[in-house]
């Protein structure tokens, strides 16, 4: 398995070397968000690293496939969540987070989705979970794109600062403190929000 693995890392990193890489990069962030089980990230911050000066146009494509992917993950658990839920639930999610995905949405849908976005959770059950449990169109885009894109500019900006400067970017980033910063401002719009 491990030689597999590693198989599949050399032909990725090949992959960020070929002139079409952007492209690549647009294709796997699209895939993540319906099925593929590796995020953009890695691709992202390799590419940012190997080419700093086009770190934004990484970012772009990421977010681009990813929301694209989001796109049709939302339609695909909108339409044929009936037809799919016996062979997920209980298989790739369990029955309990099932729920509390449920509460979640039903509660604070833009908030749910803006850290289901930015979070290292698996975005594509969030994806499908926001279609199944019909939650608002346009709040799913917009949290996506908040969080995903936050989350991906983070990353690409890091690979931007270098291999130095990036590991410290990234080690904030990957802190228990940001995220609940993170949280908090979440919070804090959600506050606001039932304010108004």
């Amino acid at each position: 398995m491990k030689k597999q693995i590693q198989r599949f890392q050399d032909f990725m990193w090949k992959i960020l070397g070929h002139p079409k890489s952007m492209w690549f990069l647009g294709i796997i962030a699209f895939c993540e968000s319906i099925f593929f089980p590796l995020p953009p990230d890695p691709y992202i911050l390799g590419l940012s690293l190997k080419k700093p000066h086009k770190w934004y146009k990484f970012v772009l494509a990421g977010l681009t496939g990813s929301i694209t992917g989001a796109f049709i993950g939302y339609f695909i658990g909108n339409f044929f969540w009936t037809s799919l839920e016996p062979h997920i639930l209980g298989k790739f999610i369990s029955v309990e987070m099932w729920e509390k995905l449920a509460k979640g949405f039903s509660d604070h849908t833009a908030e749910a989705l803006i850290v289901a976005a930015f979070s290292p959770l698996p975005f594509k059950v969030f994806v499908l979970a926001a279609g199944a449990l019909k939650a608002p169109f346009m709040a799913f885009i917009l949290a996506s794109l908040l969080g995903r894109g936050v989350r991906f500019t983070i990353i690409g900006y890091a690979g931007k600062l270098g291999r130095e400067r990036s590991q410290t970017l990234l080690k904030i980033f990957k802190s228990k403190i940001f995220y609940l910063l993170f949280i908090g401002a979440v919070v804090l719009i959600g506050v606001i929000k039932w304010l108004i």
